[in-house]
């Protein structure tokens, strides 16, 4: 589904008086226009953090099944200094 796709339906959620009121008061000192744009936008948030955690899951999986680790050596270190050093000039950032 688009995510800017505001033909959706609607869902009715029930919310203790407390949550409600917090809900109201983050749409008046906000930027949002009404509670259902503020409880979007928090889904929208907590979908990309679950994206993000599974893509980050996947990552530890591929290192862990990459065979075991080894101890680095100042080769190794040396490689990554010089690979900042090259970004930082080509970004014109300085050491």
């Amino acid at each position: 589904m688009d995510t800017n796709d505001r033909s959706g339906t609607s869902m009715n959620v029930s919310l203790p008086k407390t949550l409600r009121s917090f809900v109201e008061d983050r749409v008046a000192n906000s930027a949002y226009t009404s509670a259902s744009e503020y409880v979007r936008e928090l889904i929208r948030k907590d979908r990309e953090q679950h994206s993000a955690q599974a893509r980050l899951e996947g990552m530890l999986l591929e290192g862990l099944a990459s065979g075991p680790a080894s101890e680095w050596t100042e080769k190794d270190w040396a490689a990554i200094r010089e690979s900042v050093a090259i970004r930082l000039e080509e970004s014109g950032g300085s050491k």
